[in-house]
């Protein structure tokens, strides 16, 4: 399942907002989209918005979509689901909402009927004249969603950049869990999950599990009739060349931005647990000397890149999944601009299953040109000020890999990159440009070149044209 568009209409500073994330030249849901635009325009909001109307759409209950609240409005979605397209419609009242199918993403509704609802009155007139009140498939429809969803379990993942509390700068040793907690998860292995410094425990806990699972399905390979009379050796090999090691799946991961630092996660003396009190025992050590450094006491950065990417990691591993939603809150959030650049490649990696698949429809929030210029134009989404003080919606211009300047002027919208001192100097440069042109006098411009080339290598001004009249 895939978003295709949302429309909103009248709630905070989405008046009227209509939000494609569908390629430009097939229609086609598009794998991966960017939020950008400056403080207040709604890009946390837009994200939470997204995390609570997929709750609404796999469990059928309103009252889960506490979102809107009581505020008058109107929300209509477009999403792809099995090749075909799905349509939710609510009031801000939540007093209806409509779940209906059709063939194509503007059968029922397009950007000009959507612009030409005013009020609620408008919406429910035309709620009435897609006559979906009189249809007794529509119930039917939302129940087979349901169940085509739990048969294969859609998954929803919500990174925030934040929690309530700074709970990554408080492990004192490793997460808190142990495998009595992780052996429930064999029971009930969720696909929803709300990835912050509050749910470490969470992501610790899945790698318990994911430990205690592959030693049950060691013990069941090695158990079958046809290998019971084979050497334990070369059961331990074929197994472990089918069955990959969750931690060294996580130190593969980690290390890309460990070993930058001169740390690596030691997997390899990592303390499995065994009774049902005890806790997985794994952590980060200097390259050398192997001394333990307390997840605490790492970079905020660091510790930030570890246990969002290592969760999500932990919730695909060894997992067949069909359909998902990732929503990644600033990913970049205090990483070092080197990696940042590598950044959309390893969220890929990490949402890619089991079976070398990656059917999860991405979806981020950032300020940072060196991400954003990861992405299509097309996949850019761009949160602007309107003069009434509402926000619009438009794609972005600059191409994929361009340079993050040009993102930030084209994209971005800022007129000026230097800081006001810099600015002085630029305005100084273009004057002694001008006085050269002017000067007559030798020994004048002979100090003027000097002056000139002076600035000109210590700000790199010679690598633009500059304007000079005569």
């Amino acid at each position: 399942m895939k978003i295709c568009k949302i429309y909103i209409k009248g709630y905070q500073q989405f008046q009227d907002v209509i939000l494609d994330f569908t390629h430009p030249e097939t229609g086609e849901p598009l794998d991966k989209i960017c939020l950008i635009g400056s403080n207040g325009t709604g890009k946390t909001t837009l994200l939470r918005l997204f995390d609570d109307l997929l709750d609404v759409l796999k469990y059928g209950d309103r009252t889960l979509f506490n979102f809107f609240g009581s505020q008058v409005g109107m929300l209509a979605v477009v999403f792809s689901f099995k090749n075909k397209y799905y349509y939710f419609f609510t009031d801000g009242f939540l007093l209806k909402d409509y779940f209906i199918s059709g063939e194509s993403d503007s059968e029922l509704i397009n950007d000009e009927i959507f612009s030409s609802l005013k009020s609620l009155s408008d919406c429910t007139k035309f709620f009435n004249l897609l006559g979906v009140d009189d249809n007794p498939n529509i119930l039917d429809e939302r129940l087979s969603f349901i169940e085509s969803i739990e048969r294969s379990p859609f998954f929803q993942l919500f990174s925030s950049h934040e929690g309530e509390s700074n709970g990554y700068s408080t492990i004192d040793d490793v997460p808190k869990t142990n495998v009595n907690e992780a052996i429930k998860l064999f029971n009930n292995l969720p696909s929803d999950a709300i990835i912050s410094p509050d749910t470490v425990n969470d992501f610790w806990k899945l790698l318990v599990y994911n430990i205690k699972k592959r030693e049950d399905d060691r013990n069941a390979f090695e158990e079958t009739d046809i290998n019971m009379q084979r050497i334990k050796a070369d059961l331990i090999k074929e197994f472990n060349s089918k069955n990959p090691s969750v931690l060294e799946g996580l130190a593969t991961l980690w290390d890309k931005i460990l070993d930058k630092a001169g740390l690596f996660f030691n997997y390899k003396v990592a303390k499995n647990p065994v009774q049902l009190n005890e806790n997985l025992r794994a952590y980060i050590c200097l390259k050398g000397t192997d001394k333990v450094v307390p997840y605490s006491q790492l970079s905020s950065g660091i510790r930030d890149y570890i246990f969002r990417v290592g969760h999500i990691f932990a919730m695909y591993f060894n997992r067949e999944v069909d359909r998902g939603i990732l929503l990644v809150d600033e990913p970049d959030n205090s990483l070092f601009p080197s990696f940042v650049m590598e950044l959309l490649h390893i969220y890929k990696q990490i949402t890619t299953d089991k079976r070398g698949e990656n059917h999860t429809q991405m979806i981020f929030a950032t300020h940072n040109p060196l991400f954003a210029a990861q992405f299509e134009p097309y996949e850019r989404v761009i949160l602007d000020w309107k003069d009434d003080g509402s926000v619009i919606a438009q794609k972005g211009t600059a191409p994929v890999g361009d340079d993050p300047n040009d993102l930030l002027t084209e994209d971005f919208g800022l007129i000026n990159l230097m800081s006001a001192e810099g600015q002085k100097m630029w305005e100084k440069y273009v004057e002694l440009k001008k006085k050269l042109i002017r000067s007559t006098d030798m020994r004048e411009k002979e100090e003027l070149v000097e002056e000139i080339n002076q600035i000109a290598t210590l700000y790199k001004f010679n690598l633009y044209e500059i304007p000079v009249e005569k």
